[in-house]
């Protein structure tokens, strides 16, 4: 295989990861809502899931928005104090506008299709 090819395949596996983590958190998954907000966030020292090469531009609203998002299904005590942290270190970075909305986009989102809700296993 050539470099170039090596490449494309490495940029097409990252989209297609891409759109099935966004397909799962529009669905309201929570562990893809925290990799989406982890995509977006892109801060390194805080994160957990990295992507390296992913076509994704560092956006705080839409990261905070993910986050805020998981944070309503997070069910471990390790899933919410992630969230915690990462919120807190995230909003120190937004400006009061930023805040303003991404807590009104919260509020508006509506998992798609509309008939998925998080799942209760227990």
């Amino acid at each position: 295989m050539t470099n170039i090819t090596n490449i494309i395949l490495v940029s097409l596996k990252n989209i297609m990861t891409l759109e099935l983590w966004r397909k799962a958190a529009n669905a309201n998954h929570p562990k893809a809502q925290f990799a989406m907000g982890d995509l977006y966030y892109q801060n390194e020292s805080v994160i957990f899931v990295h992507c390296v090469g992913c076509t994704v531009q560092k956006d705080l609203v839409q990261a905070y928005v993910w986050y805020k998002l998981s944070e309503k299904s997070a069910r471990y005590d390790a899933e919410k104090s992630y969230v915690e942290k990462v919120l807190k270190a995230i909003t120190a970075e937004m400006s009061k506008e930023q805040i303003e909305a991404s807590n009104k986009a919260v509020a508006q989102w509506q998992p798609s299709p509309k008939d998925c809700k998080p799942r209760n296993w227990w």
